[in-house]
């Protein structure tokens, strides 16, 4: 059995059950479910109805889904949908006759023109980074200097006792604590005393090492010796360096201090350079002479220093 449309002017006693599908070339829209209300026409208040209207109010699509749906007829600014009825469900249409000529189609004029957006362009591809060129290699890391000055390098722990040097006037228990001293000393003993002997070979030549290996085991290249001298220096002395216990001596310089006739006064600073760029860890100092070719020979000193300018 089908149900029929059904319209009462008693909206309370029948449920919603109709339909207004609008519809266009971009689709359609039902809103609803709505109540079909029945008018009656009448002479007065007081006579019978002469006659009866159906009717169901059709909320008009919001603004977003009219443009959705529309079609422009050609017009400039007219567009058209096309409304029908439906019944139970939005599928189940009834007929509707409209404005004569028009059957179902329902004209809205003075709107915005729909303009279609262009077409979207597929994305450019990303763009590249300059390429730029390779940066210069760093400049190459120069090597540690081999000329860092350094004074005062050696301490009275890396200097060996040397053969026969206690003689007379001598300050110290040991080579090292009297060469060690201030360069300013000159009133508390000598740190090497010949004893004012004869000048033979019996006491030649004269060692006094210093081994760096404790502090400085990577050596120093060390260029200049301080004397502090009494009135008669020795003469002629030998500066020698090696790397290893077991190796040669390698002689660095060649000095003299003048010997006894050198005319120095007590206490005179004595300078001696030479050119070295070869780090070693053990230094040698070999007195060969006091310069005086026979008869007593005498030579004293208080201190030293071992620098490198």
């Amino acid at each position: 059995m089908e149900l029929e449309p059904c319209a009462t002017p008693l909206l309370s006693k029948f449920p919603p059950l109709f339909y207004c599908v609008f519809g266009g070339i971009g689709g359609e829209l039902a809103n609803g479910p709505l109540h079909a209300r029945i008018l009656e026409e009448r002479q007065s208040s007081d006579t019978d109805p002469v006659g009866m209207a159906v009717i169901i109010e059709c909320p008009l699509p919001s603004f977003v889904d009219f443009q959705r749906i529309a079609a422009d007829d050609g017009s400039v600014g007219v567009y058209t949908l096309n409304l029908t009825i439906a019944h139970l469900t939005p599928e189940v249409r009834l007929p509707f006759s409209g404005k004569p000529h028009r059957s179902d189609a329902l004209a809205f004029a003075s709107l915005p023109l729909r303009h279609e957006p262009p077409p979207t362009s597929p994305p450019s591809p990303p763009s590249l980074p300059p390429v730029l060129p390779p940066e210069p290699p760093p400049p190459p890391t120069p090597p540690p200097p081999l000329l860092t000055p350094i004074s005062n390098a050696v301490t009275a722990a890396m200097i060996s006792s040397p053969s026969a040097w206690s003689h007379a006037g001598v300050c110290c228990n040991s080579i090292g604590q009297a060469l060690t001293r201030p360069l300013s000393t000159t009133n508390d003993g000598f740190s090497i005393h010949s004893g004012h002997t004869t000048d033979s070979s019996s006491q030649w030549p004269l060692y006094i090492v210093v081994d760096l290996r404790s502090q400085y085991p990577s050596g120093l290249a060390l260029n200049e010796l301080q004397w502090s001298v009494h009135v008669n220096g020795f003469g002629t002395y030998q500066v020698q360096g090696r790397n290893g216990a077991g190796s040669n001596w390698v002689t660095i310089s060649t000095q003299n201090m003048n010997g006894v006739g050198s005319g120095i006064s007590d206490g005179t600073i004595h300078t001696d350079s030479w050119s070295n760029d070869v780090r070693y860890t053990w230094y040698r100092i070999a007195i060969t002479d006091c310069n005086n070719a026979g008869g007593r020979c005498g030579y004293a000193s208080y201190a030293w220093q071992w620098n490198r300018i």
